[in-house]
C-alpha cells in the first residue's frame, strides 16, 4: 500500500470534488488593518493581479444592529450589478434569500453589534478576481455568538463585471465597525 502525504492527497481534489482545495502555504498576506476607532468604510486598494483568488478574513462588530456587511469592487456602485444568495440559521429557525441588490454593493454575512467582547467572524473567497473573461463570484461564511442568540450564514455573490478587481471596499449597511475589528486580505496562489 502506497503512502501519500496529506498535501498530495488533497491536491488530487478528493476532498472537494472537481476543485483544488486550498493548502495553507498557498496563502500570502497582502494587507491587514485593525481599527482603533469606529470606522464606516475599509478599503483595500492597489490589489496586485498576481494571484488566482483572494480571501478576506474578518473579525468585527458593527456599531448598530446586525446589518449585513457590504462589499464593493473597484468603487463600482451601479445599482443592480450585484446579486446574492443567502442561507442561515439563528438558533430558532432557518432562513434563505436571493435577489438583485438595489444597493451599490454585494450583501455578505452579518457580524453582530456591540456584543460586549463577542466579535463576529467572516471568511470571504473572491474567485478568479483578475480574470477579465468572466464575471466575478464570491462565497462567504460568517456569524457571531450573541450570548444566547447569534447567527450563522452562508452567502454567495456575483458582480456582473469582467473587470479585474483592484480594490475592495467593506462597509456595514448603516453605522460603522468598532475599534478592535480586524480585516485581512490574502492572495491565494495557484496549486502547483
Amino acid at each position: 500500500m502506497a503512502v501519500v502525504s496529506i498535501k498530495n492527497k488533497l491536491r488530487r481534489g478528493n476532498l472537494l470534488v472537481g476543485n483544488d482545495p486550498y493548502i495553507p502555504t498557498d496563502f500570502e498576506s497582502i494587507a491587514t488593518t485593525t481599527l482603533t476607532t469606529t470606522t464606516n468604510s475599509i478599503t483595500f486598494s492597489s490589489i496586485p493581479g498576481t494571484y488566482t483568488h483572494l480571501q478576506l478574513r474578518i473579525s468585527a462588530q458593527s456599531s448598530v444592529n446586525d446589518y449585513y456587511m457590504r462589499f464593493q469592487f473597484n468603487n463600482s456602485g451601479t445599482s443592480g450589478t450585484y446579486r446574492h444568495h443567502e442561507l442561515g440559521g439563528n438558533g430558532t429557525g432557518a432562513f434563505a434569500g436571493d435577489g438583485s441588490n438595489s444597493d451599490d454593493s454585494w450583501a455578505g454575512p452579518r457580524v453582530g453589534y456591540n456584543l460586549t467582547s463577542n466579535l463576529g467572524a467572516v471568511i470571504v473567497d473572491i474567485l478568479d478576481y483578475a480574470n477579465t473573461n468572466k464575471n466575478k463570484v464570491c462565497r462567504a461564511l460568517g456569524g457571531y455568538d450573541g450570548n444566547g442568540s447569534g447567527i450563522i450564514e452562508m452567502h454567495s455573490g456575483l458582480w456582473t463585471s469582467t473587470s479585474a478587481i483592484t480594490s475592495i471596499t467593506i462597509k456595514p449597511y448603516i453605522g460603522g465597525y468598532i475599534s478592535g475589528s480586524t480585516f485581512a486580505l490574502y492572495g491565494i496562489k495557484a496549486a502547483s
